[in-house]
């Protein structure tokens, strides 16, 4: 994952339509009921220079099976590409773990969410007609 951040803070990453964006650092604690979220902390060992990460993805109450799902598994790329080091947390609205809650000075949970990144797939419509066979088999 290009541009992983490696601050002592924590960096939220949103992902709209299967794609990871950064989210905009005035933001950070404000959250949509229907997304889902990645959240990484970042931070020094400190009993040595060693880097320590806790990935947390958060899981809003209305967020489609697409979106926690790529969570999830942007989750497990983001823990592969940091050599297998962070701790990995799940985070379900309204059930934040006290350390998830620590990253933050208010968390405001708002109303709505990004489209799915899946397709609406409409069935073929045909028109109802009646048929009428005449006729004998052989």
């Amino acid at each position: 994952m290009e541009g992983c951040r490696k601050q002592s803070w924590p960096s939220d990453l949103a992902y709209c339509k299967f794609k990871v964006t950064h989210w905009p650092k005035e933001d950070y604690g404000n959250f949509f009921n229907g997304d889902s979220y990645i959240i990484l902390n970042t931070y020094k060992d400190p009993e040595g220079d060693e880097l320590l990460y806790d990935v947390h993805f958060w899981i809003g109450q209305y967020s489609t099976q697409d979106e926690y799902g790529t969570a999830a598994y942007k989750t497990v790329e983001l823990d592969t590409f940091l050599d297998d080091k962070p701790v990995q947390h799940r985070e379900v609205m309204d059930y934040e773990s006290d350390l998830f809650k620590s990253y933050f000075d208010t968390i405001v949970k708002m109303e709505g969410g990004a489209d799915t990144g899946f397709r609406h797939v409409v069935p073929t419509e045909y028109p109802t007609r009646l048929l009428h066979f005449k006729g004998s088999r052989k």
